[in-house]
């Protein structure tokens, strides 16, 4: 009995355990019966009401299922959709591509015409001469698989002068074919020019500070072979220069100049260099005791030079010397000998660097065509940057004597200069420097002094920022400083306030727009005067394709303490029209002249003027041929091109930015790369319209630099262009000695 209970008490506590499981079972059973029947039949349950009749159909779960994906897919959001180009148009357009590239021919050409129409007013005293001039202006460009890069330019143009006293007309014309870049061998290049070209020396010639070699023109043939260890130069040609509007055409002088030259590096940190020229029928009078305006000159000219160039873990040591020999021959059988040596050195050691220099040169000592000063001097320079200040220091001591032999007046000049700046925080910065001169000049009888003058010239500025714009106060003094060539020497003080307007917000096409307000305060003269002074300097973008620009500046049409008098300053504007067109003028007002000797150590004349002129020009500029060659190094994975235009100018002020009246520089080589050039125009101008996009440097060619200017820290600029965007740069050029 007792098993028995125990056995039914087991089997109703395994059926309680199964129940729920049962019931399932039977629950799924029943369903599938009645969704079966249901299915089997083809009528639906009808709803009748009297305001709503509706279907209500049976279905399986797995209809049920695919309703309610279909009801989530109605829900989901549409899926993007590419509507800019489909896949089709893009083949279309690859193959249209390919047709014109298969019609292009091999060698990239590029062609640029340019016209240009101008007048002119200028006053010297009383006469007064108004001038009309036109001009055409050919580039043409070639690019050729295996011999170098051909280029042609020239120009022609004519001008007309009215003057109160006579009518002139002038015509001027300059050709120039060079070939680039020509694989003589695998290892040599030449670089070939025929027309009116300038001559050249190797560059293995250090820049010295006191004397250029280079840049006579001529119109004739010059070539460059370069090697791996070598340079050569040689060339010779008809003495001329260069002059008139709206193109500068050559005008012969009397006289022939052959050049050669030849450098290599001797070891691995020293090279060496050497230069000749001869040139004839020179006319000057210097030489001859009895001054005849006849009499003609024939030059032999010699240098050597020798620079050493070494860099450790913390120092950098650069030496360079110099040794000049000339002869000299007049038509009376006349010769004078006469050398000269400049020896430079300098040391950089972590944050500063010291330079020490010394020269001698005797009278009648010439280079090529130019008269060399006769002098004797030292130098010391130092100076010292760190991240957020900079300053330093120069002093120089130098004795010259008149040039003809004959003559032995004496002039003893003590120059003395001394700058800093220091960067008080982002956007906000201090800076001064000065300048002061003493001279004596000694007349030749029994060495009495015949006058002393003594001349200082202090800038200081603060630059900050105010309503997030850049905003600066300076101060210009001068004490009997010499501003300009044909003005007495100014005395006064002259306090400006500059600022820019607009933010530095736009990427592209970015506007500009900055005011000056000063003061002055002018004691030149016995009269003293206190005037206003006012500037404005900007650009502005009508459209894409249209900008306006220029730079303003007034000052009394009396003063003394700035290069200009009166209104002064320059408006211009272009217009692109499409498929390569594009039209533009300018307009300038009384800016200074400045007049350059790029081989002698002698102040740049700059001149004020009462100039006006204008002028228009229609330029054309198209493109034939594959592959596409743009200046500049190609970066690697980077495709497109944009263009580099720029300003060098001299930086009186030394912040790196341009005043009104800071004057351009002409005739300075711009080198992109160390390898393509461009000359700046009559303003400083420069531009390089076709310029591969990404990183490039930037950098003046020393021997085109006149003296005493150098370039600040002597370092190429690091530039990016963008595609299809123009990279302005502004270079500008410290005084040597200040």
């Amino acid at each position: 009995m007792y098993g028995q209970a125990v056995e039914t008490v087991m089997a109703y506590q395994t059926w309680l355990y199964n129940a729920p499981r049962f019931a399932v079972v039977v629950f799924i059973l029943v369903s599938q019966l009645v969704w079966a029947e249901s299915a089997q039949t083809d009528e639906d349950l009808l709803l009748d009401t009297d305001s709503v009749v509706a279907n209500i159909q049976a279905l399986t779960p797995f209809e049920a299922e695919q309703e309610k994906l279909k009801q989530l897919i109605s829900q989901a959001p549409k899926a993007y959709k590419d509507k800019v180009m489909d896949k089709s148009a893009l083949q279309t357009l690859s193959e249209a591509e390919a047709k014109t590239a298969e019609t292009e021919p091999d060698g990239f050409q590029l062609y640029t015409v340019e016209t240009r129409a101008g007048w002119s007013n200028t006053q010297m005293n009383e006469f007064t001469t108004d001038s009309l001039s036109a001009g055409t202006h050919l580039d043409y460009q070639l690019e050729t698989q295996n011999y170098g890069d051909v280029q042609v330019q020239a120009d022609t143009s004519f001008k007309q002068y009215d003057a109160t006293w006579q009518s002139t007309k002038n015509h001027y014309e300059k050709v120039t074919v060079r070939n680039r870049n020509l694989p003589v061998s695998d290892s040599i290049i030449a670089d070939t020019e025929v027309g009116d070209i300038v001559s050249r020396v190797p560059s293995g010639f250090a820049r010295s500070s006191r004397v250029g070699l280079g840049n006579s023109s001529v119109r004739g043939v010059g070539t460059r072979l370069t090697g791996e260890k070598f340079e050569v130069v040689a060339g010779t040609g008809k003495r001329g220069y260069l002059v008139g509007e709206s193109y500068a055409g050559y005008k012969p002088l009397d006289g022939n100049l052959t050049w050669a030259g030849y450098s290599q590096p001797v070891g691995e940190h020293t090279a060496v260099a050497a230069h000749y020229t001869h040139v004839d029928q020179l006319h000057d009078n210097q030489l001859s005791e009895t001054d005849n305006a006849n009499t003609k000159l024939t030059v032999d000219s010699l240098a050597l030079g020798a620079n050493y160039t070494k860099a450790t873990d913390n120092a950098e040591i650069n030496a360079s010397v110099l040794l000049l020999h000339s002869q000299t021959q007049d038509s009376q059988a006349h010769t004078q000998a006469a050398n000269g040596v400049m020896l430079d050195a300098s040391i950089k050691k972590g944050k500063q660097q010291h330079s020490v220099g010394v020269y001698s040169s005797q009278p009648n000592l010439r280079y090529a065509e130019s008269s060399l000063p006769a002098s004797q001097g030292a130098y010391w320079r130092w100076e010292q940057q760190h991240a957020r200040q900079s300053m330093g220091t120069y002093v120089e001591v130098e004795q010259s004597q008149g040039q003809a032999s004959h003559t032995d007046n004496k002039l003893t000049r003590l120059s003395a200069s001394a700058n800093a700046s220091y960067q008080l925080e982002r956007g906000h910065s201090v800076g001064a420097s000065l300048q002061l001169n003493h001279s004596i000049n000694e007349l030749n009888a029994g060495n009495e002094t015949s006058n002393q003058q003594r001349g200082a010239h202090l800038n200081a500025y603060y630059q900050g920022r105010w309503q997030n714009k850049r905003s600066q106060v300076n101060v210009n003094a001068h004490y009997n400083d010499q501003v300009v060539a044909n003005a007495p020497a100014a005395t006064g003080y002259e306090l400006q306030w500059e600022q820019d307007w607009l933010a530095d917000s736009y990427t592209t096409m970015r506007p500009e727009l900055s005011s000056t307000l000063g003061v002055a305060v002018d004691q030149s003269q016995q009269d003293k005067q206190v005037y206003p002074t006012a500037g404005i300097r900007g650009r502005y973008w009508l459209d894409a394709d249209w900008s306006v620009g220029g730079s303003l500046r007034y000052t009394s049409r009396t003063g003394n303490l700035a290069t200009s008098q009166g209104l002064a300053g320059s408006v211009n504007t272009e217009y692109e029209l499409g498929q390569g067109w594009s039209v533009g003028g300018s307009v300038n007002l009384n800016q200074a002249k400045v007049d350059v000797n790029a081989t002698a150590f002698s102040q740049p004349l700059v001149s004020r003027t009462t100039d006006k002129s204008a002028y228009v020009y229609l330029r054309w500029q198209g493109t034939r041929g594959k592959p596409y060659q743009a200046v500049g190094k190609a970066s690697k994975g980077k495709r497109g091109t944009g263009s580099i235009q720029g300003l060098v100018f001299f930086d009186k002020n030394r912040d790196g930015l341009r005043q009104a009246d800071e004057p351009g520089i002409p005739q300075v080589e711009v080198v992109l790369d160390d390898g393509y050039r461009v000359t700046t125009d009559q303003h400083g101008q420069f531009d390089m319209p076709t310029v591969w996009v990404g990183e490039h440097t930037v950098s003046l060619d020393s021997s085109t630099i006149p003296l005493p200017w150098e370039v600040p820290n002597s370092k190429a600029k690091q530039v990016k262009v963008a595609i299809r965007s123009t990279k302005e740069l502004a270079l500008p050029l410290y005084k040597i000695g200040e």
